[in-house]
């Protein structure tokens, strides 16, 4: 599982039940006119009913993968270069580090900022201790590392989002 920091996307043309890992299994487009309330619904109906029916040999090798996941369509042409998406436990200690992360220690790993606010955040981030742990294997268990100058980098790139949410007149959206 990840987090991804992004602008406030467009309304989305449809909904897509993926697996875990990426793969599409199946999707529901927004038909013309259709409030996002219904479209929603007809998703989420098709979503349960694909739970029931795929199991994780249908989308991958992975026995780990096959969790199914609902998630907005964006259509093809919506990418964003300001995304920057990182694990959802690297995730948690930017949100500590940004001062944003508000939860026990399984909290809430979603939210919004408006850009000003989620500059001012970026720029006060503590990175001081930003020299890297190294990884460690204790039996089949595996501790990645996190490199010296990651939370530098991912300070930039956060700080390069919100001021293209400032330009854009958007909300800077994480979850």
């Amino acid at each position: 599982m990840s987090i991804t920091f992004h602008l406030d996307p467009p309304t989305p043309i449809g909904w897509q039940i993926q697996c875990i890992c990426g793969n599409a299994i199946d999707s529901v487009a927004r038909q013309e006119g259709e409030e996002l309330g219904p479209l929603y619904e007809r998703a989420g109906m098709l979503y349960q009913a694909t739970k029931l029916t795929t199991t994780y040999t249908e989308c991958c090798d992975d026995q780990y993968h096959g969790e199914l996941v609902l998630s907005p369509d964006f259509g093809p042409e919506y990418v964003s270069e300001y995304d920057v998406n990182v694990s959802n436990k690297n995730g948690r200690n930017i949100l500590i580090r940004l001062g944003l992360f508000s939860g026990d220690e399984y909290g809430e790993l979603a939210g919004s900022a408006d850009p000003d606010a989620f500059a001012a955040a970026v720029l006060g981030m503590n990175v001081a201790d930003d020299d890297g742990v190294e990884s460690r294997q204790e039996g089949r268990v595996f501790y990645g590392g996190i490199r010296p100058g990651y939370f530098w980098d991912i300070q930039s790139r956060l700080l390069r989002l919100a001021m293209a949410a400032r330009e854009e007149d958007s909300k800077v959206i994480w979850g």
